[in-house]
């Protein structure tokens, strides 16, 4: 008996080994990317099969479990929907909310972008570089609101309080002016420190939406409420709209973060590092529209992805570098980087399914270039060293703008020399 179960047991052995061989090798392939870079919760498998044939995407699990696809991709399409993304990716969205095939329409077979060449002098010339300062808060109050912001008493008394939205503002500035001297062309989805990407600061929006309100004879939210439950999904909606419009080559998302070990941050740490974000890890209940569910297939067919993992590994490199941050460690003890996120097996880099890291077309880097709670990081950062737009800096914002610099610069001339 022993001898049979051997040899049955050999046989599924040869069996599994056969049927692997023999499975379609693009499957194989998107299905390894689905689970590495994709698949957070498993309830993100309710809504999408991959198999020999192609993708099936699900609205419900109702409605897999009755075998009723929203929308059937197959793999003869993966070098179409690629060009399609690349140059007109609203196209490619719009045909998948309309549940029709993918096509490259005439108009586009030729619009194929090409860049000139790298010089010495103008590494970035003609390239496309989109910058996203995070948050908007101009002012302490507004800070408060949003909870981005460091406000410490230091053992000597020293009160220190600086917002992230201004150090992002103005390390986006510093970056723009080094892009543009190296050849890029450069868009910041925010024009002023103290402004949304709506174009006008929170106060004016909230009085806005008051009147608004009014006007139509509704209540309206508190300006903590309002931010929450209305203007937060508005900023994020006009970023991505203004990214995607301007079709960047990549795109940078600029933040600065702190150690969430040390909540409330009302006392320094000794812990500093930095990290990245880029699209991915969707989670439960993350995929409830259409939108989200065409998101999804984007990211597993286009190589969007591996480009954004590439683009932040270097500019992490960049950090370690020239801020002489740490680029964070594997294992970690950032409780939202284990529920969230994935790790790539790049140091450093997350998948994790932010609205801005799933709708922005192309490659991206979510940065989070060092802890703002960080003992030495305070001092550095509560500094004003030099003045942009009436807003005063510390020089620290000068050589995070340099990494980023230095980190694109690797990436395009790695990829396209």
């Amino acid at each position: 008996m022993k001898i049979k179960r051997y040899l049955l047991l050999i046989i599924l052995a040869l069996w599994n080994l056969i049927s692997v061989k023999a499975q379609n090798p693009i499957a194989a392939h998107f299905k390894d990317k689905l689970e590495k870079y994709l698949v957070k919760h498993p309830q993100v498998r309710d809504h999408i099969v991959v198999n020999d044939r192609g993708v099936y995407m699900f609205a419900s699990l109702q409605e897999k479990r009755a075998n009723k696809p929203e929308y059937v991709f197959s793999w003869q399409q993966v070098t179409l929907f690629k060009q399609l993304c690349s140059r007109a990716p609203q196209v490619a969205r719009q045909l998948y909310l309309k549940n029709v095939p993918f096509n490259l329409p005439d108009s586009l077979k030729k619009t194929v972008r090409s860049h000139p060449t790298p010089l010495d002098t103008l590494p970035l010339r003609g390239v496309r570089i989109a910058i996203d300062p995070g948050h908007f808060a101009g002012d302490e109050k507004t800070a408060r609101m949003e909870g981005r912001y460091i406000d410490i008493t230091l053992a000597n008394g020293t009160r220190v309080l600086f917002y992230e939205s201004v150090l992002a503002w103005g390390t986006a500035k510093v970056l723009e002016k080094k892009l543009e001297a190296a050849g890029a062309k450069v868009l910041i989805t925010r024009q002023k420190a103290n402004l949304t990407a709506l174009d006008m600061t929170f106060q004016q929006w909230y009085a806005r939406y008051v009147r608004a309100q009014t006007s139509r004879g509704k209540r309206y939210l508190s300006p903590k409420q309002a931010f929450r439950q209305v203007l937060r999904a508005q900023d994020f909606k006009a970023r991505v709209l203004k990214i995607n419009a301007f079709q960047p080559d990549l795109t940078l998302i600029i933040h600065y973060n702190v150690d969430a070990t040390n909540s409330p941050w009302q006392q320094p740490t000794n812990k500093n590092f930095a990290m990245a974000f880029v699209g991915g890890a969707f989670y439960q209940e993350e995929l409830n529209t259409p939108e989200k569910r065409f998101q999804l297939l984007r990211l597993l067919i286009t190589e969007d992805v591996e480009k954004s993992v590439r683009l932040s590994g270097h500019i992490l490199q960049e950090h370690r570098r020239v801020l002489q941050v740490p680029t964070i460690e594997e294992p970690n003890q950032q409780s939202y980087l284990d529920k969230y996120c994935l790790y790539t097996g790049t140091k450093g880099v997350y998948t994790r399914n932010l609205s801005l890291s799933r709708e922005i077309f192309g490659a991206l880097c979510y940065g989070e270039s060092l802890l703002q709670d960080n003992i030495q990081e305070i001092q550095q950062l509560n500094q004003k060293s030099f003045v942009i737009d009436k807003w005063y800096f510390p020089a620290r914002v000068n050589q995070v703008a340099e990494a980023y610099y230095r980190g694109i610069k690797n990436y395009w001339l790695s990829t396209n020399r």
